[in-house]
């Protein structure tokens, strides 16, 4: 497989080059992960590898909580769930954010947190076939560089991400679909 493929991703430029972040083509393990939110106007893709990369890190663990109703008798050892509903999810996400320059990197870095920082927005998942779709709220986020800030090019953000607990498995059966983006 050759480092530049046709573009069926209806970017404007006709190529791009494919990123091999962590294992070479032939490696049955390589999947294919994209990953947008959804802005006023458009989704913007966070994982494009023109400047946006998801670190290693990403959603390495996933997590649920409840929230419990419980009872207990003086009688009757222990406690007794009586009724359990799902917690909002925080998701942890990680972007090392690339640009040519300091200005450039910070124009990136800059979208992207006002993008985490929407009161809410959509994540569009999805890892090969599979598209999952999160309701998010307002992130907490870090940026942190290797060098001191002011003369770095590349930037690590990140995001704890609170979502609500349901997920939606296609983007075109969202609430209200013909206000967000497609």
């Amino acid at each position: 497989m050759t480092d530049i493929e046709h573009n069926y991703d209806n970017r404007p430029s006709s190529l791009y080059v494919k990123h091999k972040p962590w294992a070479e083509d032939s490696d049955p393990d390589v999947i294919t992960i994209r990953c947008k939110i959804s802005t006023p106007s458009s989704w913007f893709d966070v994982n494009n590898h023109d400047g946006y990369e998801l670190a290693g890190d990403t959603r390495q663990v996933i997590q649920v909580t409840h929230r419990k109703q419980t009872i207990q008798s003086p009688y009757v050892p222990g406690t007794f769930t009586v009724n359990a509903v799902k917690e909002n999810v925080t998701e942890s996400m990680s972007w090392w954010v690339r640009g040519a320059d300091h200005h450039d990197m910070e124009v990136k870095v800059r979208r992207l947190c006002e993008a985490i920082s929407q009161p809410d927005y959509y994540i569009d998942w999805t890892v090969e076939e599979h598209t999952e779709v999160w309701l998010c709220q307002t992130a907490d986020y870090s940026v942190e560089t290797r060098r001191e800030y002011l003369h770095a090019r590349l930037a690590m953000v990140k995001a704890q991400i609170p979502r609500y607990p349901e997920v939606l498995y296609d983007r075109y059966k969202l609430p209200g679909h013909g206000l967000f983006p497609r």
